[in-house]
Formats: structure tokens, sequence, C-alpha cells
């Protein structure tokens, strides 16, 4: 009964923290051009306090008085809402949104175990932190290479809960999964639409092993939003500048939720530049802004371990290994063998390939497939081209690695289908 209450609490806890500093209310005072659903506004607050969380990770501060802080200002802004009405457009998205956040909660709190990755490398940085250390201690831990918000963002919330639970620190890696998601269903008109269609997304998407302490879904859910948020019809200037910070800022935050990041970061950044944005001059203004925090990024992990290593040395010395055309095709088998097995564990894929599809036939916008196309293939060609220069043998490799390396970047199709759902014809 006291777990039940305590998840509970935390899923009351995390949607009060990601409330403030967007809400309803100042967002239309700001005059956008573009409309935004109540979970975009969610997913904005959660890009702000990410990026605050990675900023304050490098600094020596008292995270209890900013955890505090940011939940009275919270408590007090929504309580003004509720008080001059504010708060009026309840709708079912709103309602089964709690409900299918306290399923998953409930289930990972049932299985409230760390797999893998999640204990052998993951949960050492989250204790790290947990125990008052600061970043610097990451080199004296196994892997310190790996990115560390995932993991300081884990212990936050468990330090700052009412509870010594481990697994409700981590329960904010379903609840930005499942607003990711809602930020799309939640924009289609026809409710049962909407409805129908969030099922199907969960359903094709959810994997109960990722959320024992794995960071997957913070990549999904990232990748799902970025997406959307560069897609918003940006009339002027002021929407334009809006969108390209949260994007640039939502994607240096994710260089430090894993290694793989960086490119997704890159490849993203470049199909956004080339096939979205339209004038060279902006073009040219997010590449600086792409290069700069790439190299931030590099200089700041350069300083805090000394070195910017990777899990296993990659270079291209073990390209040497393939004179022979015969071990080429092998690689090139056995790679695709695993692409097509990642495909039918995590269906979301095969829907992206049909929204490939529904938008080569139905899109009159060739820029939208383009774009999706190009990011997929950019990432397949990033996933062969890693195998091939890795030491490790694929046997090693493949089973543990290709389907979740695929899996982090399936949502970026799903704004698309999301639309096309909300076309009259539909």
């Amino acid at each position: 009964m006291t777990e039940i209450f305590l998840i509970f609490l935390q899923f009351l806890i995390l949607h009060l923290f990601f409330s403030t500093p967007l809400n309803i209310e100042n967002y239309k005072n700001l005059n956008f051009n573009f409309s935004l659903n109540y979970f975009d506004i969610i997913f904005f607050n959660i890009t702000i306090h990410l990026f605050i969380l990675l900023i304050l990770s490098f600094l020596k501060i008292n995270l209890l008085a900013y955890f505090t802080l940011i939940l009275i200002i919270s408590l007090v802004t929504n309580f003004n809402l509720l008080i001059k009405k504010k708060i009026k457009d309840i709708n079912i998205y709103i309602i089964i949104f709690p409900i299918i956040c306290y399923s998953i909660f409930f289930e990972i709190a049932h299985h409230a175990i760390l797999d893998w990755d999640g204990l052998a490398h993951w949960f050492w940085k989250v204790n790290n932190f947990y125990q008052n250390e600061n970043l610097e201690n990451i080199i004296n831990l196994p892997l310190p290479q790996y990115p560390h918000l995932g993991s300081y963002i884990w212990s936050f919330f468990w330090k700052n809960s009412l509870s010594n639970i481990e697994y409700i620190g981590r329960l904010f890696i379903p609840y930005i999964y499942v607003v990711s998601l809602f930020t799309i269903g939640a924009d289609i008109k026809n409710k049962l639409n909407g409805i129908l269609f969030l099922i199907l997304l969960i359903t094709l998407s959810f994997d109960l092993f990722l959320f024992s302490g794995y960071q997957e879904y913070i990549t999904f859910a990232y990748i799902c939003f970025l997406t959307k948020i560069a897609f918003l019809k940006k009339k002027n200037f002021s929407d334009k500048i809006f969108i390209y910070t949260f994007i640039i800022i939502g994607s240096f935050s994710l260089l430090w939720i894993k290694q793989e990041c960086l490119f997704y970061v890159i490849f993203f950044n470049l199909c956004f530049v080339f096939f979205v944005m339209n004038k060279k001059l902006e073009k040219f203004y997010h590449f600086i802004a792409l290069i700069f925090i790439i190299i931030l990024y590099f200089f700041i992990e350069k300083n805090i371990k000394g070195s910017i290593e990777y899990q296993a040395k990659i270079n291209l010395s073990n390209l040497e290994k393939f004179k022979e055309f015969n071990l080429i095709i092998i690689y090139i088998s056995q790679i695709t063998k695993h692409v097509f097995i990642a495909f039918f564990k995590y269906p979301i894929l095969i829907l992206n390939l049909i929204i490939l599809s529904i938008i080569f036939f139905k899109d009159q916008n060739r820029n939208n497939y383009k774009f999706l196309l190009v990011f997929f293939s950019l990432n397949l060609f990033f996933l062969y081209t890693i195998y091939f220069l890795h030491p490790a043998s694929l046997d090693e490799m493949l089973p543990n690695t290709v389907d979740r390396i695929l899996f982090q970047i399936s949502s970026s199709g799903i704004i698309f289908m999301g639309r096309w759902l909300n076309k009259p014809s539909a």
C-alpha cells in the first residue's frame, strides 16, 4: 500500500515539476503563430529542465533547493490558473494520460529490477550522484566514458522522493516517453482515432526491458518531440527563434544521454537544415550553432574526464581485416539479419516504413519524405559503419545492440502519421 501511494505521489511530483515555467496562459501571451497542445507545453518544460539539470550537474549546487523552488512555483501557478479558470480545456487525452502513466509505473514497480546495462553501467553513475559525489568522480567508476545526464536525473528524482526506493527515481523515463507520444496523439481532432493511435504507438514501442535502467526511451522521446517542433509552421522571426533555440538546447542535452546520440544529433540537424529550413542565412546560423554545441560537448568531456573515449577503440585500422571480399559479405549479411530482427522486435520500426510509403504517395511536400528517408538512411549507414570499425566480434555485439540503436530513432516518423490521421479524408 505504501509503494502504491509513493507511485501516485511520484506522478504528481513529476507532473508538477514539468508544468512550469511554460503554461497555458503565458504560452498564449507569447503570441506565436503556431499552436501547441497541452503536452507540447509539458515537453517544452521537460527540455528546459533537463537542460538546466545538465548545467547544474557541472556545478556544486543544492539540488533540493532547486527542486523545492520549482514545485512551489508550479503549485502557485497552477492554483492561480485554476482560480482564474484558465485550465478549462480538460479533454479525454488529459484524462487518459495519467491512467497510461500509472499503468506503466505499476508494471515497472512489479518488475523492479535493473538489467545488465542498467546495473553494470548506468547505476554506478546514479549512485555516484545519489551519494553526493561530484561529476569529476565519474573517472573512478566503470565505463566513465558513458554520458551522465540520464543517470544524474535518475538520482535527482530518487534523492528528492519521499522514499529510498530506487525505481521511483527512474519513473521520469516512462513519464517523458508517454508525454512525447501524447504530443502527437493529442493533435488528432477525432478523439477516437487519437486514442486508438496512442494505443497503437504504445503497443508497438513498449518494452519493459528498456525500463530496467536503460536510457533508450529518453532518446526516443526527444527525437519524437524535436521532429514535431521542427515541422511546426513558423511564420515570423520570433516563431523561428523559439523553435530553433529549443532544437539546439534539446540537441545539446541529448549529447549527454548516450554516446550514439552524437550521431543522431548531427543527422537530425543536418536533415532539418537541408529539408525543413528555407533561408540560407538561417541554415548557416543553425549549422554554426550545431558545430558550437558539438565542440562545447567535446571540450567539457575532455576537461572532466581527461580524454574522449568510447567503450572500444574504433579506428580505420580495423578495416584491414576486410581484404577478403567474402568477409565483407558476411558482415553485411549478419548486420542486415539483425536489422530485420530489430524491425520485428520493435514493430514501430515497421510503422515507420508504412509512414514513408504514405508520405511518398499522399504528401505533396516532398521534403517531408526526404527528411525521414535521409534521416533513416544516414542512421543505417552509421550502424553498418560502426560494426565494420568495431574490434569486437559480431556475435558479441549484434544481438544486444542493433535493435536498441534503431529503436531510439523510431519515433521520428510518427508525427507524419499523426498529421495524416488529422486530414479530413483520413
